[in-house]
């Protein structure tokens, strides 16, 4: 793999990262209540932080470990995430009318 080839993948993940941040905070947001709202975002938060903190030195193991393949192993798990996402995230039937403009 080129450094070229290494940063542009990074690139295009860090401008999905970008994108979905909002999204998810607006979703979470949206769906509590507002006295629960506080407590909900900051524990949101709190794991996004850990994951922040952890994803470097699982990354450093990762590397070590399958060197060649690590971009497969975060391609597929971003793959389970979205199919995840699908999967779990439905609309309410208000909300589809809505959408659809009836």
């Amino acid at each position: 793999m080129t450094l070229f080839f290494i940063v542009s993948l990074l690139t295009i993940a860090s401008i999905g990262i970008g994108l979905s941040l909002p999204c998810l905070d607006a979703l979470i947001t949206d769906g509590i209540e507002k006295k629960e709202r506080g407590t909900i975002t900051s524990f949101y938060s709190s794991m996004r932080f850990l994951g922040v903190a952890a994803g470097p030195p699982l990354t450093a193991v990762l590397l070590k470990a399958v060197p060649e393949s690590m971009y497969m192993v975060f391609a597929g798990l971003s793959l389970l995430s979205a199919l995840y996402t699908l999967w779990a995230i439905k609309p309410e039937k208000k909300e589809k009318k809505a959408l659809a403009g009836v």
